[in-house]
């Protein structure tokens, strides 16, 4: 993963870790997949066995979306670096656009 990668992944992991804490849908669910794993736990109490295959396909499932949500994220971040420098605007057109926004 070269540095620019590495740091946007750390700053999707940062954000992951603040959300976990500050929004309430992610705390929701997180209390749904905790009760989840009770019942889990509590079902295979006795088959040390099946509730180690649960847990590995549990493991594969939630790898498998993490993957899938940062390949999104870097996508949707190549794409916007892909149209950034693609010239969408004329000449003619990018000189009317700071004016637009510049104080009389």
């Amino acid at each position: 993963m070269n540095h620019t990668k590495e740091m946007l992944a750390d700053t999707l992991l940062h954000l992951r870790k603040r959300a976990a804490r500050r929004d309430p849908v992610w705390r929701e669910l997180a209390a749904r997949k905790e009760a989840a794993y009770g019942r889990v736990r509590r079902r295979c109490a006795g088959d040390r066995a099946l509730l180690q295959e649960v847990g590995d396909l549990s493991d594969a499932c939630c790898a498998l979306a993490e993957y899938a949500g940062e390949y999104q994220f870097f996508l949707g971040l190549q794409m916007g670096l892909e149209l950034g420098a693609l010239d969408l605007l004329g000449a003619e057109e990018e000189e009317t656009i700071p004016h637009a926004f510049s104080s009389p």
